[in-house]
């Protein structure tokens, strides 16, 4: 991995903050070669509701309804829940469920996604950059996308958002960049268009049956693959970047992440930056995600727009 970050920014046409994106890269060039075109599994989840989202819309429904200060306490709460480093832990897990109390379902399930909330965009951009966007709220294009969805049903709205705001703007980006890079062909059978309305014709109480997800997949392929595949937690394909930025990535975060290169170049708060390395290299948070999206964020710029600073 610590050869394969400094081409990140080179890879990718645009900012995409999916360390998944790594060990993508890393499958499509060993498949390449044996093969030329590969079968992949994009669209399932997000068509059959099979992501932990789908479970949190009841939870979340009823603790917005709480005042906000007990919202705050929740949020402190978490905050102070002992900090693991297991990928996908429920501490981390319930620390993101609580990040996104107390927003608009849209804009929650966003930010369930790996999406910044408006205070933690606000902290982490330089004073000039926050001036410069002062009239541009990132949330109103989930609200211009999710005007189009047809059903005003929970589960069915999510599964649009997830579709048209993940599927279509991040996984199938990551998909497509990683295997180009390696001259692989990807197809996706889960999204032939005809399978995929059929998927948006199916009631969502099909989909998800107490706290089974992809509850009507799941049946239909039962005796098809072992019951230990059906019945498994949920895996993303996911890299454990957290304790990777914690060992043999620090040096570069810390590098990147530098106070002085950040007032240098000027796009990102020195001081906020550094408290969540500061935070996540100790071990007192888990602040993967960020961190990860900031850095490849600044890979990408790095490689298209290398200027020595943007004030």
């Amino acid at each position: 991995m610590r050869a394969e970050i400094p081409q990140l920014g080179q890879l990718l046409d645009e900012p995409l903050g999916d360390p998944s994106f790594l060990p993508t890269v890393c499958l499509a060039r060993q498949a390449r070669t044996s093969v030329t075109v590969v079968l992949g599994g994009d669209g399932g989840d997000e068509l059959w509701c099979g992501y932990p989202t789908f479970l949190a819309i009841r939870p979340t429904a009823w603790m917005n309804r709480l005042p906000r200060r007990v919202l705050d306490a929740a949020r402190r709460l978490a905050d102070a829940l002992p900090t693991s480093s297991t990928y996908g832990g429920m501490d981390f897990l319930v620390k993101e469920f609580a990040r996104a109390l107390g927003h608009p379902p849209d804009v929650q399930a966003q930010i369930l996604m790996g999406g910044f909330t408006g205070s933690e965009r606000a902290r982490l951009l330089a004073p000039v950059v926050q001036a410069a966007c002062a009239e541009f709220d990132p949330c109103d294009d989930i609200a211009d996308i999710m005007v189009t969805t047809a059903s005003p049903h929970p589960v069915d709205r999510l599964s649009y958002h997830h579709a048209k705001l993940y599927l279509a703007g991040r996984t199938l980006v990551k998909m497509d960049r990683a295997t180009m890079a390696a001259g692989l062909e990807a197809r996706a059978p889960f999204l032939d268009h005809t399978f995929a309305e059929l998927a948006g014709s199916v009631p969502a109480r099909l989909k998800i049956k107490r706290w089974t997800t992809k509850y009507l997949l799941k049946r239909a392929l039962a005796g098809r693959l072992p019951d230990a595949i059906l019945e498994r937690r949920k895996q993303g394909f996911g890299v454990p970047i957290g304790q990777w930025l914690r060992g043999p990535l620090r040096p570069l975060l810390e590098d990147v992440f530098h106070p002085d290169r950040l007032r240098r170049v000027g796009l990102f708060s020195p001081e906020a930056v550094s408290r969540l390395v500061r935070e996540h290299v100790s071990g007192e948070q888990n602040h993967q995600r960020a961190l990860w999206t900031l850095l490849a964020f600044d890979l990408w710029r790095e490689a298209y727009l290398p200027r020595d600073t943007w004030t």
